[in-house]
This record gives C-alpha cells, structure tokens and sequence, in this order.
C-alpha cells in the first residue's frame, strides 16, 4: 500500500488519538462504552438521563411539537437504538433471510 499521500487525502486513521487512548477492557469512543470482556456496547448514563428528561414533555394530550424538538430527540434515541445489541441480532436475521443463494 505504501506511504500515505496526504496531500491528495486525510488519514483514516487519527494516530494521534490511537496513542493517546489508554489500552483497556473498557472504553468510551465516539460517546459510546465499549466493554471487550462482556463484549458489551452501551451508552453512558448521563445521556440517557438527558434523553430522557427531553422526552417528559411529550405526552398524549400534547398537541404540538416544533421540527427542532423532534430533531433532536430523535438523533438521541437513534444513537441509543444503534447500540441494542438484541436489533443487530433481529436486522443481521431479518437481511439473511432476503439474501440470494
């Protein structure tokens, strides 16, 4: 592969911060924690707290809601979807059985 040519393109990788991250079992990256040895991925408990708190306003008499409001919480519960490890399982079944033979 050879050198990288970073006038043409920026690494993919950001050594700079692959150095400094401490080598454990348990780690935070990209705002989210990663436990190798339960081979376990979560979202940390403050940011459920806030998401959670955002969504105490929504409620079935509310009648209006403004586009910035869902936005952003539907960016939070995205992000906390995307770590559920039992829809990985659910979406790589669901894939599989369209798959070609």
């Amino acid at each position: 592969m050879g050198a990288s040519k970073l006038v043409k393109r920026q690494n993919l990788t950001s050594f700079d911060k692959m150095e400094a991250m401490m080598v454990s079992h348990f780690n935070k990256i990209l705002g989210k924690l990663l436990h190798t040895r339960r081979l376990d991925v979560g979202v940390p408990d403050a940011y459920m707290r806030k998401t959670i708190h955002l969504l105490e306003p929504f409620h079935h008499k509310r009648k209006s809601f403004t586009v910035k409001e869902m936005d952003t919480v539907t960016r939070m519960l995205i992000f906390i979807a995307s770590t559920l490890s039992c829809l990985h399982v659910h979406h790589n079944c669901y894939w599989q059985q369209y798959a070609l033979p």
